[in-house]
């Protein structure tokens, strides 16, 4: 299971533990941690969720997202919030200041400042806390680095018996995404296929304006804030526009997904698919009616039934 387009895997001496991946801290009862998050989301039932819970005694770690750790011990009947930076063993290199739970418990406990930033200040070797009676946790950058996912932590906690919990964290990754990496593959591939059907088309002179007969001009390609590659024709006098946006979170510098020179050559020849595009329509009289009668008019690239991007114009 994931929720929120986060999860986690989580160790106990080597041994993934599927009950402790996105559950709800105060219910580990060995089954599922999925079915305890489900209660939580649709029935109200009480507790504190974490994609990550490292810990099935008195000591428990739950992490979050991304986000700095959160370690509990339960004594006098309930769980208490402990300040897990306090035992850090050096001073972190990011900036932190207090924080008062008192939805949780009402306990004063020191966090980073920034929610997520803060990994880019942890040592090299990570940030170890040692808790004096309890465990020792090492908490550092994610180990699994990928372009189909984002970035991910690695926590690990020991507690005093020598057992051992690990977990990695991150947007995308973890429990129930454990197909993503395939399923972006062949998306990726999917565009280079795509890329390499319409490149041959006429694109080295781009069709004047279908509205108002003037020259259009292509832009540089950019990265959207999701991540997605994109590019757009525009009229600087009538302002017709076609904007061309490939798959979300596909990197096309990485070598894992598909062959590394299909790849670089689906980064550099974005301007011919979209200029590709833009003479196909523009010359395609009935096409252009349909777009030209509205503001907005969407079409999905498809390849083998299989979506690969998006086109949209705006008139």
């Amino acid at each position: 299971m994931a929720y929120n387009d986060y999860g986690a895997f989580v160790r106990r001496n080597g041994e993934r533990m599927e009950a402790h991946e996105d559950a709800v801290l105060e219910r580990l009862d060995g089954g599922s941690g999925g079915q305890a998050v489900f209660d939580h989301l649709t029935q109200g039932s009480g507790g504190d969720l974490y994609h990550a819970v490292l810990g099935d005694g008195e000591w428990r770690l739950g992490v979050y997202k991304t986000t700095f750790p959160y370690l509990w011990h339960y004594e006098d009947g309930r769980w208490h919030m402990a300040d897990l930076l306090s035992y850090a063993t050096e001073k972190p290199r990011f900036a932190c200041e207090d924080e008062r739970f008192a939805r949780m418990t009402g306990d004063r406990v020191t966090r980073p400042v920034d929610l997520f930033d803060w990994v880019r200040g942890l040592p090299e070797d990570g940030l170890e806390c040692v808790v004096p009676g309890g465990p020792t946790v090492i908490i550092g950058r994610g180990r699994h680095h990928a372009r189909w996912h984002g970035p991910t932590i690695h926590v690990s906690m020991t507690e005093a018996d020598g057992t051992r919990w690990d977990a990695e964290a991150g947007d995308r990754y973890g429990a129930g995404f454990e197909d993503e990496a395939e399923r972006r593959g062949r998306e990726v591939r999917a565009i280079v296929g795509y890329l390499g059907e319409v490149a041959p088309m006429g694109w080295r002179r781009v069709a004047r304006c279908p509205r108002c007969g003037a020259k259009p001009a292509v832009e540089r390609p950019w990265t959207d804030l999701f991540g997605r590659r994109a590019i757009a024709i525009r009229c600087p006098e009538c302002g017709l526009r076609l904007g061309l946006r490939l798959l979300e979170k596909v990197d096309y510098a990485t070598d894992h997904l598909a062959d590394p020179k299909d790849t670089a050559w689906a980064a550099a020849n974005l301007t011919q698919l979209v200029v590709s595009m833009w003479n196909r329509q523009a010359n395609d009289a009935k096409v252009m009616r349909g777009i030209l009668s509205g503001r907005e008019r969407s079409f999905w690239l498809t390849l083998d039934g299989r979506s690969v991007g998006e086109m949209e114009w705006r008139a």
